[in-house]
C-alpha cells in the first residue's frame, strides 16, 4: 500500500508539473503570437549610404517611419554599385516588403527592378531623382527644372548678359541634371550672348570633374563661367582651374549644397549653390508611402516637389 501511495502521489506531482508547464507554454505561445506593433515594412535604399551628405534625408525617413508605427530598413549600396542596388531590390521583393523608397541611380537595371517590385504589388517611391520611364508610384524631391531656371537667371545677371559657360557634369545621377540643364537653357533663352558649353555624353561618361573642366578649358579658352550639374563636381571644376589660373577669374554655379561646397564658397571659390530640404523629403516620402497603403491619398500625384533654397556668396549672385 505504502509503495502505491507512492506511486500515486508522484503521479499526481507530474500531472501538476505538465500541468503547469502546458499552461506555461500556452502563455509563451500567446506573447509570441501578439501582433507586431508596426502597421507595415517599408525599405530604403540608397546608392551611398557612407555619405554623411544624405543623413538628414535618412534619418527623416527613420524618425517618421517610427513615428507612423512602420518597420524601415535601410539598404542599398556604399559607392555607387549597381549590382548592390539590384541585390537590395531584390532582398526586398523576396521578403515581400509593402513598399520602398528608392534614392535611384541611372542605369537600365534599376529601372526594371523599380518595375518587378511594382508588378509584384510592392509599391516604389522615389526621392531627389527619378525615374519616370519606371511604373514607380511617385517622385518626392526638388523640382530640379526650377532650381536650373534659377540659376540660370543668377548666372545671366552676374555675367552681365554675355559669357560662355562650361557645363559639367555627374554620371551618376544625368536624368535629374539634364533636368536642371533644362531649366538652365530655359532661362538663358532671353541671353543670346550667353552660350553653353557642353562636352559629348562619350566624354562625360570617361572623365570626372576635374578632367572635363581640363578639357573644356583647353578647347574654349574664353570661358568664364562654369556650371557643376552634379553633387561631387565642384571640388574638380576649382581644383582644375587652381592649377592653370586663378578661381576669382571664373564665376562657378552648383546644385548640390555639401559641406565641401560650403567650404568652397567660404573661400569665395563658388559663387551659388542650390540646397535642397533633404529632411522634408524624406518626411514626405514616408507619409506618402503610409497613405497610399492606407488608401488615403488617392489619386496619387505623381510628383510631389518640395522647397529648395539658393545660398549665395558675398561675391556674388543673389
Amino acid at each position: 500500500m505504502r509503495k502505491f501511495g507512492w506511486l500515486l502521489g508522484g503521479s499526481l506531482a507530474l500531472g501538476i508539473i505538465l500541468s503547469m508547464y502546458s499552461i506555461y507554454s500556452a502563455a509563451d505561445i500567446r506573447v509570441q503570437a501578439l501582433p507586431t506593433p508596426y502597421k507595415y515594412r517599408i525599405m530604403f535604399i540608397s546608392p551611398e549610404l557612407g555619405n554623411p551628405y544624405w543623413n538628414p534625408l535618412i534619418n527623416a525617413v527613420k524618425s517618421e517611419a517610427k513615428k507612423e508605427h512602420i518597420s524601415i530598413e535601410v539598404s542599398g549600396s556604399n559607392r555607387m554599385n549597381a549590382e548592390e542596388m539590384q541585390e537590395a531590390m531584390n532582398m526586398a521583393i523576396a521578403s515581400r516588403v509593402d513598399g520602398i523608397i528608392l534614392l535611384p541611380i541611372n542605369d537600365s537595371h534599376i529601372t526594371e527592378m523599380a518595375n518587378k517590385a511594382t508588378v509584384s504589388g510592392i509599391p516604389v517611391f522615389t526621392v531627389i531623382n527619378d525615374i519616370p520611364t519606371s511604373l514607380r508610384k511617385s517622385y518626392i524631391g526638388t523640382d530640379h527644372i526650377q532650381s536650373g531656371v534659377k540659376v540660370g537667371k543668377d548666372i545671366a545677371a552676374y555675367l552681365h548678359g554675355t559669357g560662355n559657360i562650361g557645363v559639367v557634369k555627374d554620371s551618376n545621377f544625368l536624368s535629374l541634371q539634364e533636368l536642371r540643364l533644362a531649366g538652365i537653357k530655359q532661362a538663358l533663352k532671353l541671353y543670346p550672348n550667353i552660350h553653353l558649353i557642353e562636352l559629348s555624353q562619350d566624354q562625360v561618361m570617361s572623365r570626372n570633374a576635374s578632367q572635363q573642366t581640363d578639357l573644356l578649358l583647353n578647347e574654349h579658352p574664353d570661358l568664364s563661367a562654369f556650371i557643376g550639374l552634379g553633387q561631387n563636381d565642384s571640388s574638380g571644376i576649382v581644383s582644375s582651374i587652381e592649377h592653370r589660373s586663378t578661381v576669382e577669374n571664373y564665376a562657378i554655379y552648383s546644385f548640390d549644397y555639401t559641406e565641401e561646397v560650403a567650404n568652397l564658397m567660404r573661400r569665395r571659390a563658388i559663387i551659388e549653390s542650390v540646397e535642397h530640404d533633404l529632411h522634408h523629403i524624406g518626411l514626405k516620402s514616408v507619409q506618402q508611402l503610409s497613405a497610399w497603403l492606407e488608401g488615403k491619398q488617392l489619386p496619387l500625384p505623381t510628383h510631389s516637389y518640395t522647397n529648395m533654397h539658393v545660398i549665395s556668396s558675398e561675391i556674388g549672385g543673389n
